[in-house]
């Protein structure tokens, strides 16, 4: 299904599956990878702003895991809302 602005559902909430896997595990290991960077540019034209993703992965690489979450999860709910979506009716 796509939208007029050129949303193709089945990819781009795959992507946002990716992202939110990754933010996910974040915790336990480090998961910036080729996938996520997919991901990211998949979404990117279809944000708002850039800067959740440049924070999302900026974040990521902190070695402090605690930071690694608090701004991993706050980066994607600021993806979400870039994207129109509501962050507390998201379900992937």
């Amino acid at each position: 299904m796509e939208s007029q602005k050129g949303w193709s559902m089945t990819r781009h909430f795959a992507a946002l599956s990716v992202i939110e896997q990754a933010v996910e595990q974040s915790c336990d290991r480090d998961v910036r990878s080729q996938e996520l960077i997919d991901a990211i540019k998949t979404l990117l034209p279809h944000a708002n702003v850039r800067w959740p993703f440049e924070q999302l992965w900026r974040g990521l690489a902190s070695e402090r895991v605690e930071d690694r979450a608090i701004i991993a999860n706050a980066s994607f709910n600021a993806i979400l809302v870039s994207l129109n979506i509501d962050p507390f009716t998201y379900q992937a």
